[in-house]
């Protein structure tokens, strides 16, 4: 009989254990984690990138430091205990609320901009904001579990979703930080702090921890999560910047999309990576706004005095009346102030007065609800994974993009699969059909395509873009696509990018080929042993060099050899002579193929030299910069091996002269006869000489009289 009274007992002993709204040092440091990584990933790269330039990394850290400080100085302060009760609570909850409607607003916009933009934002916004509500109904602790089950999951996502992008990085668009110019910047470090602040919790967490947790531990605990918070944002950031550059980062909207969704996982089995890091942001933001909400309402009831059971109905009214107030800002803020960015702005403001609210106030539920929070908050994520309920036949899957310039209007032509007609076997030839539209602007054709199509289009199978030449030469039609393609909306960034004199004749040989264009043409790049990396030659290449006034990108030409589409030469992307705008400009493919040395795009080449054919493969460029009297010199110096050909017997000096001829005759040329810089010398001189990229920055076309070029080959004869 004992025994059987005391298991109840037990029970009732553990429950009220797990509903006193406590939660473990462990689940605070994991609800930290995501307050601070969800908010900065989406926030962050571009404000840093705004202001902070290529040391927006350092700015990050100075944040992290900030934060540090303010949050042992809370601690500190909270030792002489807090007011039960203050009119101030009412002021900072209400800032509270602000905060949470921002973190609302951040993640219905991200998941209405990239996951499901045929929904409406003010249901996805509503669905969002009954998911926080059910998480505060959850209690602290129920929310602590949930994230507690969700951190090492979505942190080694990150990581991998991170290191599976680094073969995208270029050096060049990390060198270099210039510290003393804007480093420490109050624009650049101040987002960076305010990310950060989010250790201001730490003040609700007083009666919120378990026993035995005393203030320095608390303390330790704050500061380890803000500095790992700060390390992820870091090592995103790079990544970003290095991807991007400084230019392009900072005109993207929410880069972090629009890197993943550039990323080439092993297997091709998952199209919409894009989809997995919007599953970090997804738990990260809800975290920010679940705990904008909870500790918004706390603040308000205590200083309305509603915190006693005598005031259910009050405290009732508290929760919704605060729920309805965070939607309707953060509707406000996407309907009324999106392109001012007034939330923003305002919160900037606010915080460094709110932040001082605390110091002025100074004098578990149960196990299976957090569970149920954590699973529902990752069938969320999956639900949010762009997996619509559209049925595929009513969905087409464009393979190749084309667009021209005719008589002052944009023509748009998409050749597409349409797995209806595939699976219906009404027509040949994979199935492959054509949609043709125009409009006067490059952004008109696109949505007149979705108009006509009739279908839901899914571009993420495109695989190649097809500009023609006289495209490329209507500034507006080429600005509008690269800033359409830098929104990360409409147009997938690892494209492939051809050039044509007449892309409705390369889109014609579809007709009398067996294999579909869009592959046939990828694989001519991405299949071809001679390329080492594809990048430079993708639509996102071209807006990275576009915005950052780069010289990486080297897209192929197309021509018409028996019916079949071929590569006779390329364009190079250089700024004009004016130094203020990005041009292409067409060389022959052995100018091309050089280049490609230069950049690393391609490994090995054949050349055609005096009594025969030489080939170069494992080739490796590195620059030397001096300063002189009349300029500044740049000295080439080419590494690799030379294989000689059947049809040529030269001795192993004599292949290098040729070899060397070639190459320095080659960049000599192009840059005298052309202006071309094919060892792309001024993207690199930021890495080499500080001095002298200072002073050429912003002066392309001072650099190019200035420049002296110095070639010297250093090859190896293999037998």
């Amino acid at each position: 009989m004992g025994s059987e009274k005391k298991i109840p007992s037990e029970r009732r002993r553990i429950a009220m254990q797990m509903q006193n709204g406590k939660i473990s040092l462990r689940q605070y440091k994991r609800l930290l984690f995501f307050d601070m990584v969800g908010l900065g990933l989406v926030i962050l790269p571009d404000l840093l990138a705004r202001h902070a330039e290529r040391a927006g990394g350092c700015s990050i850290f100075l944040g992290a430091l900030l934060a540090s400080l303010y949050g042992g100085l809370l601690l500190a302060c909270m030792r002489g205990g807090v007011r039960d009760r203050s009119w101030l609570y009412l002021p900072y909850g209400i800032y509270l609320l602000f905060v949470g409607a921002f973190g609302l607003y951040l993640l219905a916009d991200l998941v209405h901009t990239f996951l499901l933009p045929e929904e409406s934002f003010l249901l996805l916004t509503v669905l969002i904001l009954l998911l926080v509500l059910y998480s505060r109904r959850a209690g602290l602790e129920g929310r602590g579990r949930t994230f507690e089950v969700l951190f090492w999951p979505m942190l080694l996502l990150l990581i991998i979703l991170l290191a599976l992008g680094a073969s995208s990085l270029r050096g060049m668009n990390l060198f270099p930080l210039q510290l003393s110019k804007k480093g420490f910047a109050f624009l650049g470090w101040y987002p960076a702090f305010l990310v950060f602040s989010s250790c201001q919790f730490v003040f609700f967490m007083g009666d919120g921890l378990e026993d035995g947790v005393d203030q320095k531990a608390q303390w330790k605990g704050t500061c380890e999560m803000i500095w790992l918070s700060a390390l992820v944002l870091f090592l995103t950031y790079e990544m970003l910047l290095g991807s991007f550059g400084s230019q392009a980062l900072a005109a993207a909207e929410t880069p972090i999309m629009i890197f993943t969704s550039n990323i080439v996982i092993p297997g091709g089995f998952l199209r919409r990576q894009e989809a997995l890091v919007a599953g970090v942001c997804f738990a990260g933001l809800i975290a920010f706004c679940g705990s904008g909400l909870h500790y918004g309402i706390f603040c308000i009831k205590r200083g309305l005095g509603l915190e006693k059971k005598a005031h259910k109905k009050g405290e009732k009214a508290v929760v919704w009346l605060s729920a309805l107030a965070m939607l309707l800002i953060s509707l406000g803020q996407y309907y009324y102030s999106r392109k001012s960015g007034g939330l923003v702005v305002l919160l900037a403001w606010l915080s460094a007065l709110a932040l001082c609210f605390p110091f002025f106030l100074m004098e578990r539920k149960k196990r299976k609800r957090g569970m149920a929070l954590a699973v529902l908050c990752l069938g969320m994520v999956l639900f949010g994974c762009g997996c619509s309920v559209q049925e595929l036949e009513n969905k087409s899957f464009p393979m190749v993009m084309a667009l021209r310039a005719e008589d002052g209007d944009c023509v748009l032509t998409y050749k597409y699969m349409d797995l209806s007609r595939v699976s219906e076997k009404e027509k040949t030839k994979q199935g492959s059909d054509e949609l043709t539209v125009r409009s006067s602007s490059v952004r008109g054709v696109i949505r007149r395509m979705d108009e006509k199509n009739g279908k839901i289009l899914d571009l993420n199978h495109v695989k190649v873009l097809l500009l023609e030449a006289e495209f490329l030469e209507e500034k507006d039609f080429m600005q509008e696509l690269v800033e359409i393609g830098n929104s990360g909306v409409d147009l997938p960034g690892n494209m492939i990018v051809f050039v044509a004199e007449d892309v409705d004749a390369i889109s014609n040989l579809q007709e009398e080929m067996d294999e579909d264009l869009g592959n046939y043409l990828a694989e001519m790049l991405e299949g071809n042993p001679n390329y080492e990396d594809t990048s430079g030659a993708t639509f996102k290449s071209l807006i990275c060099d576009w915005y950052n006034g780069g010289s990486s990108t080297i897209l192929p030409s197309l021509g018409v050899q028996d019916d079949l589409p071929v590569v006779e030469g390329y364009y190079l992307m250089q700024t004009d002579v004016s130094g203020d705008d990005q041009i292409l400009r067409k060389v022959t493919a052995e100018e091309g193929y050089v280049a490609g040395l230069c950049s690393g795009a391609i490994g090995m080449v054949d050349m055609d030299v005096d009594g025969g054919q030489i080939h170069l493969e494992n080739v490796k460029v590195s620059y030397e910069y001096t300063a002189t009297n009349s300029g500044v010199g740049c000295q080439l110096t080419f590494r690799g091996d030379i294989i000689q050909k059947d049809s040529i017997d030269l001795s192993a000096q004599k292949l290098q002269e040729a070899a060397a001829a070639y190459l320095a005759g080659m960049i000599q040329n192009a840059y005298e006869q052309k202006g071309l810089d094919l060892a792309n010398s001024y993207g690199h001189l930021r890495c080499h000489d500080l001095d002298l990229y200072e002073k050429y920055q912003g002066r392309a076309g001072a650099y190019r009289k200035d420049l002296h070029l110095e070639t010297i080959c250093k090859f190896r004869v293999v037998e």
